[in-house]
């Protein structure tokens, strides 16, 4: 399998390794922590073992890690998008293609793998405001316990299961009632998003995004001029605006508390 680290990592040209301890230092990082690990390609179909209960999605394998089939998904490739844009930044199962297939699989995230503290409340309110904020997408969890469209396990969350979204909709306030812990968690996810996107670094960031998962910047729009900068910029604005929302609730909740 093919991955991408999101993070950076060390790059010595001195002593090229081998394609072989290549294979092993991936598996190794994704061993480490797969949450900050995408997965980008299967060198072949996995093979079906079952399917979801009241789902038409195949639970299936290849032999090391689980898949969901996303064959029957609306947007593949728009959930291809959203998985690798916020991987890193909240836990999201990957979305994997096949080579020289058209079938698209999201990956099971090894929760037991995953580092960092217990999922908390302020966690699931915060990830889940960060989806609604930039993407637009509010199919997920809204308190402790669901699953729908999020998978707790192990004490950990991964998301799952996003939309297409259409960037001429307007977002005009936060969703969710916040505390001051989700309200920090918040502004910390906005913040790695924004210095991720800004820039011409996140320009070729988004390019590379979009090249790999064979979408254009129009197809977020209804306009068919749209370019990747305007998708750029659209991002940014909408990060910008909900840490504003956020400062401001941050700020009404401080007095609260003060008075």
């Amino acid at each position: 399998m093919q991955h991408e680290r999101f993070g950076g990592m060390r790059n010595d040209t001195a002593n090229t390794p081998t394609e072989e301890e290549l294979r092993i230092a991936e598996r190794a990082y994704e061993e480490a922590d797969p949450a900050q690990f995408s997965a980008i390609n299967l060198e072949q179909e996995p093979s079906e073992i079952g399917r979801v209960p009241f789902k038409a999605n195949c639970i299936v394998t290849d032999g090391t890690d689980t898949f969901f089939s996303l064959g029957d998904s609306s947007s593949p490739n728009a959930q291809k998008f959203t998985a690798r844009v916020l991987k890193g930044i909240i836990p999201v199962s990957d979305i994997v293609s096949v080579t020289d297939s058209p079938n698209l699989y999201s990956k099971k995230l090894p929760h037991e793998r995953i580092m960092g503290e217990a999922v908390s409340d302020a966690d699931l309110l915060a990830d889940t405001e960060l989806l609604y904020q930039v993407f637009g997408d509010y199919d997920h969890l809204d308190e402790r316990g669901s699953t729908h469209n999020a998978l707790i396990e192990n004490e950990q969350v991964s998301y799952h299961d996003f939309q297409l979204t259409n960037f001429t909709s307007q977002i005009i306030a936060l969703r969710k009632t916040h505390t001051l812990e989700s309200l920090e968690k918040l502004l910390s996810h906005l913040r790695a998003l924004s210095k991720r996107l800004g820039g011409e670094e996140g320009l070729h960031f988004l390019e590379a995004v979009l090249r790999d998962t064979e979408l254009a910047a129009k197809s977020f729009y209804k306009s068919n001029t749209a370019s990747v900068e305007d998708l750029q910029s659209t991002l940014l604005r909408r990060i910008g605006n909900a840490e504003a929302f956020a400062r401001m609730k941050r700020s009404e909740l401080q007095q609260e508390t003060a008075s």
